[in-house]
């Protein structure tokens, strides 16, 4: 993958331990991030299984190797990431990157979108979402969660009990969006916009400044350092969201 990184067994555990002891009670993995899975299970069984009120998410994924999305392919993610993990339940699974198939492939009969909600409905599965690229299809597959209380995506939005709230990434160059373009509304103090909507107004609260690769602007954990961490105009765009009361989304930047 191209956001992978070789992490020592040794670092990566005693992260792990960490961010179990810590006061987020949040930690965001999936079946295609190396073996993220693994190493948090070996943690997860340390500890005798997940503490109390700790959300761990993690997401379903295609086949890397020959792009398979069907509903077998949803049902493999999940048992991988339970033996992985394991456990026998997973608390909250996305639907991760469904964009690398089309909307009608991923909610067709025996998909995997209806594969999801038979894993739901077994138990194996407390919560779905969807977590991906472009925000109108992300809106889409959201139709599909009326009853879920959690659904998140990266580009597009939140819904908790019906109220929206705010894109957890508003842009990915690979994604076709020019992280300048992005970013003018910050520095401007406009609302962001793509696709004619505007983030804004659906209750953007925070920004993931790189990702898989640097930006203009902000070196990524995975890309060889070109800014000493942030040019002096991802200084401003980091004081700007500050002023306005836009979290600052750290997941991806480099040390």
């Amino acid at each position: 993958l191209e956001y992978q990184q070789a992490v020592g067994l040794d670092d990566a555990l005693a992260t792990v331990r960490r961010v179990f002891e810590g006061p987020i009670n949040f930690l965001d993995t999936s079946n295609n991030y190396g073996d993220a899975e693994q190493r948090i299970g070996t943690v997860i069984r340390e500890l005798g299984g997940v503490p109390d009120g700790f959300v761990l998410e993690t997401k379903v994924d295609r086949d890397m190797q020959t792009g398979d999305f069907s509903g077998d392919r949803v049902r493999q993610s999940v048992e991988e990431s339970l033996q992985r993990l394991g456990l026998d339940r997973l608390g909250l699974v996305h639907f991760h990157d469904p964009e690398h198939i089309t909307f009608e492939q991923g909610v067709a009969k025996a998909g995997p979108l209806e594969t999801l909600q038979a894993l739901k409905a077994e138990g194996v599965i407390a919560h779905l979402g969807v977590a991906g690229g472009p925000i109108d299809l992300m809106r889409q597959y959201l139709t599909f969660y009326p009853d879920d209380p959690v659904v998140r995506t990266n580009m597009g939005l939140t819904k908790v009990r019906g109220r929206w709230y705010g894109p957890k990434t508003l842009a990915v160059a690979k994604q076709g969006l020019d992280w300048d373009d992005a970013l003018g509304w910050v520095l401007s103090s406009q609302r962001a916009r793509y696709e004619k909507g505007e983030y804004y107004d659906l209750g953007a609260r925070y920004m993931t400044l790189t990702h898989a690769t640097n930006t203009a602007w902000a070196d990524s954990a995975t890309d060889v350092p070109k800014h000493n961490g942030l040019t002096p105009f991802g200084k401003a765009v980091v004081r700007e969201m500050n002023r306005i009361g836009m979290l600052v989304d750290l997941s991806h930047v480099s040390e």
